[in-house]
């Protein structure tokens, strides 16, 4: 196996309580099964709840490299795990992409009115 320069990579950042969910965990390993692997940092995330109460939870910032001939494959089944942590009661998702030129989109999908918003950036040089 020759080794590739991977320049394009999606990151989702998964509560670790939803990790274990048994369709979330089927579509991260097929994410990982498309790119050969996954990048996964432990971290920790703070939201405040409609009442005003600060919550705390482990987060996994997952993150997986990938080619630009499999770059279609990739977003569709990042989609999926976005929808699907959607669907299992996350009001929000962080996720971002970063294509072959070093610039980041940066999303935070919306479980309200499928709302979807945006702010591209460039990569630090």
């Amino acid at each position: 196996m020759n080794a590739q320069k991977l320049h394009q990579s999606v990151t989702i950042y998964v509560p670790a309580q939803l990790a274990g969910n048994e369709e979330v965990g089927a579509l991260t390993r097929k994410l990982t099964e498309i790119t050969g692997g996954c990048t996964l940092e432990r971290a920790n995330g703070v939201w405040i709840d409609d009442k005003g109460e600060t919550h705390m939870d482990d987060i996994l910032k997952m993150t997986w490299w990938h080619t630009d001939s499999d770059k279609m494959q990739v977003y569709m089944a990042s989609s999926e795990i976005v929808l699907s942590l959607l669907k299992h009661g996350e009001k929000a998702v962080f996720a971002e992409r970063m294509d072959d030129k070093g610039s980041r989109l940066a999303a935070i999908h919306s479980a309200e009115a499928g709302e979807l918003e945006h702010a591209p950036e460039e990569a630090d040089a």
